[in-house]
């Protein structure tokens, strides 16, 4: 009990000090009292995290380093090279937007979100049910640009037997904000390869929830018209800054499964197998369990994914997930 009892003490102590500092914040105007969960998420951030997601400060003043360092994303960079976003305007039609955002208001929701266990206000899909609503000419449109970007991404590697399977979004689904809902998202990278981003309202139709993300060194607002498509690497941080008023809608597809998703075989590659493996990214690779980098790891040999969807572990967190490999160091 006297554990319980602290830890309830600490729980009310960062409720209180949350409360404050977004009371006391840029936009303490926010008439839309937080849903349950949401001010001990708030609390629970680095004060950096809580200025741009839950105040919305000005990103042009937060330097992009400075929130990785406060995220604990210390081996990541803000000015990484080559393909960061492409956006695509008018990809669905008005019709076909205030379609799709009927069919999850009409919605019941129970699920909480896998990132940060709150209800997730999203109806899910699948690639039949969408063309159900959208039309198959419209859904087949949005797989031709996902795949375009997916060459510009340049995912695939040459290995035999290691290529990266794209083609299919194995996950779909259309997300409602609102401030007395879901008024935020946390930054946060998708579980995916490739992320498509549909705003299904324009970001005029509403105040706060913008999208940001960070890359070119910089936290940047990505702005949003209704229709615009924003397709991304699914490794991109980015987030959704809190909603003062109105209603935020997005329709989000998820490209190329990883690991986690699915029943695949990993194999042992040797330090110089995984640095050809990542040719496109100069050889640097890290573990996906515990994020150290392969610096850290000192090259060790990591279990990667033989369906090549660039998911890796170290001996320590291979052991604990418990996945079957086979040792290809030497073939």
């Amino acid at each position: 009990s006297d554990v319980w009892g602290c830890v309830l003490s600490m729980d009310s102590y960062l409720t209180a000090v949350a409360q404050r500092a977004i009371d006391t914040g840029t936009h303490s105007h926010q008439d839309y009292p937080l849903p349950p969960g949401y001010l001990m998420l708030a609390a629970k951030m680095s004060s950096l995290e809580r200025s741009l997601i839950v105040e919305n400060a000005n990103p042009e003043t937060i330097n992009a380093d400075d929130v990785l360092n406060a995220l604990k994303l210390n081996d990541w960079s803000a000015d990484e090279p080559g393909f960061v976003l492409e956006q695509i305007d008018d990809v669905l039609t008005a019709s076909q937007c205030a379609t799709a955002r009927c069919a999850v208001d009409d919605a019941a929701f129970s699920n909480m979100d896998s990132v940060d266990g709150v209800l997730d206000y999203q109806l899910n899909l699948d690639k039949e049910a969408l063309c159900a609503l959208l039309g198959v000419s419209a859904v087949a449109a949005l797989w031709a640009h996902a795949a375009r970007c997916q060459e510009e991404m340049k995912v695939c590697c040459d290995l035999p037997g290691l290529r990266t399977a794209l083609g299919e979004a194995h996950e779909i689904f259309i997300r409602r904000y609102t401030p007395a809902t879901r008024p935020w998202f946390p930054f946060h990278t998708d579980r995916s390869r490739l992320t498509m981003n549909v705003a299904l309202s324009d970001d005029g139709g509403h105040t706060g929830g913008l999208l940001l993300a960070i890359f070119a060194g910089r936290v940047q607002v990505v702005s949003r018209a209704e229709g615009c498509a924003t397709i991304h690497p699914s490794d991109l941080l980015h987030g959704v800054t809190r909603m003062c008023s109105g209603s935020r809608y997005s329709l989000i597809l998820f490209f190329g499964r990883k690991c986690p998703f699915a029943e695949h075989e990993m194999v042992v590659c040797d330090a110089d197998c995984m640095s050809a493996i990542y040719a496109h990214v100069d050889g640097f690779y890290h573990c996906d369990g515990c994020r150290k980098s392969c610096i850290e790891l000192n090259y060790a040999s990591m279990h990667h994914c033989a369906q090549g969807c660039e998911y890796d572990l170290c001996a320590a967190c291979a052991s604990a997930e418990g996945k079957s490999v086979h040792d290809v160091t030497h073939q």
